[in-house]
């Protein structure tokens, strides 16, 4: 059984006291579902195997308290004395994700906090509009949903085109998140990577996400602890289009 999910399903939200090497670690345990991920709506941080399914558990928690990418994990019986733990993640799809049902994989998701979105209405510049409509201030507009094309920012075809996001400050950034065209376009998202860069240093936040992008897809592209910066910079690794409805940044 399989289905392409446009709202993120909460089952259930409780708080939990994680102990591993007699330390506790508190974990707010927002999504707890039975099944798996698609291969291609996530990029692992980590993999971890063990004999022991109660083991490998307190181990993927325990490594997700000290990644601050990591949102959530997955379970996997590989055999009966074989578990795998694949830990979320580089990038995600939060909207538009394929989930299969089966009883030997459970998916764990911690709360995730949104705050202040440090994108709003700041300075965006497209390498190249693909005319006054699209241009690069959509991006950056608050919309989320766009269903017209004067809501959409998008480039010209060309080689590499890219969105630079000026910030207010250099920020700690923690996440980038990416809502794809509502249009039979929102493949313009395919190919991509996000740099957050200051004068001197670029780090990438989420690594290369490749798609497939549908139609309203969210993809979240989480970055490493280092990522400080004051603007954010997102980039097609391939000849094309880029374009997207929305870009939030989040530290």
């Amino acid at each position: 059984m399989k289905w392409r999910t446009h709202v993120f399903v909460v089952l259930f939200q409780v708080h939990v006291n994680i102990c591993f090497s007699h330390q506790c670690f508190p974990n707010e345990i927002q999504t707890f579902l039975k099944g798996k991920l698609a291969d291609s709506d996530f990029t692992s941080l980590l993999s971890l195997e063990d004999n022991s399914y109660g083991k490998l558990f307190h181990k993927c928690l325990f490594y997700c308290e000290k990644d601050k990418r990591c949102i959530g994990f997955q379970i996997c019986k590989i055999s009966e004395t074989l578990f795998q733990c694949r830990t979320c993640c580089e990038w995600k799809k939060a909207k538009g994700f394929t989930f299969t049902y089966s009883p030997d994989c459970k998916y764990v998701e911690m709360k995730i906090d949104f705050e202040t979105n440090l994108a709003f209405n700041r300075t965006a510049i497209l390498s190249s509009e693909f005319d006054e409509m699209h241009k690069a201030s959509n991006a950056v507009d608050g919309i989320k949903m766009c269903f017209s094309y004067n809501l959409v920012a998008s480039s010209s075809r060309s080689i590499q085109p890219w969105l630079l996001i000026q910030l207010d400050a250099i920020y700690s950034i923690g996440k980038v998140v990416v809502y794809a065209r509502n249009d039979r376009y929102a493949n313009e998202a395919n190919n991509i990577i996000v740099y957050i860069k200051d004068i001197d240093v670029s780090n990438v936040c989420g690594g290369i996400y490749q798609g497939p992008t549908f139609n309203s897809d969210v993809i979240y592209f989480m970055c490493p602890s280092e990522s400080r910066g004051n603007s954010v910079h997102i980039q097609k690794t391939t000849r094309g289009q880029l374009g997207f409805c929305e870009i939030e940044v989040y530290e």
